[in-house]
């Protein structure tokens, strides 16, 4: 994906089977992604891995990421969590691989709905058990349906590659998981030198 000046480059995938943000009973979902900035030069835009689109829309209601601040985040429509955690580094170094991994503990109505988030380089050595503190988290109650995921590069965000998406139920399933058809993987392909790249990070 690259953004252009004012422009944002989004992704869009579609998902099978919609989920509520009001469920009947408290459900909890995870996620992992791999993402890396090609340009030469600072990320000096906002970065979204991913951003949930309602049901039948491309409308994104919960955003995750990285400002032009080099802050990770979670955006929940206009409303931005005031995070001052820094990405390793200070700043998202361009051409370091980081493994992104999100948390979505749905709640009833009337219930605030919780959303956590932390982003690893390959320094860092990723946790095998779901960590008791999050590098953001942020508790709203939302309602409504997902019915899809997007991937999106601001406009001065640069050229941006995202691979290895995993959704579903279990921390360590997304965080380990077995590349093959039933593994539960929505949107880009998980690639052989992919995979191995990932192993490498979490092991290091």
């Amino acid at each position: 994906m690259t953004g252009g000046t004012g422009t944002t480059a989004q992704l869009n995938r579609d998902i099978t089977t919609s989920f509520s943000l009001d469920p009947t009973t408290t459900t909890t979902y995870y996620f992992s992604v791999l993402v890396s900035a090609l340009n030469n030069g600072t990320v000096s835009d906002a970065l979204y891995f991913p951003r949930l689109l309602l049901d039948g829309s491309s409308t994104p209601v919960i955003n995750f990421g990285i400002g032009g601040n080099g802050k990770i985040r979670i955006n929940i429509g206009s409303s931005t969590e005031g995070s001052t955690v820094l990405v390793k580094g200070s700043s998202f170094a361009t051409a370091t691989q980081y493994l992104a991994v999100g948390k979505l503990e749905l709640n009833p109505s009337g219930i605030n709905d919780v959303f956590s988030f932390s982003l690893f380089d390959a320094s860092s050595t990723v946790p095998l058990t779901e960590p008791v503190t999050w590098g953001v988290t942020r508790s709203q109650d939302m309602s409504g349906a997902i019915g899809g995921f997007a991937f999106a590069s601001a406009g001065d965000a640069g050229t941006v590659n995202v691979d290895n998406f995993y959704f579903g139920t279990d921390y360590l399933s997304v965080i380990t998981p077995v590349p093959e058809p039933s593994a539960a993987v929505l949107g880009l392909a998980a690639g052989l030198a992919l995979v191995t790249g990932r192993r490498r990070l979490r092991r290091a």
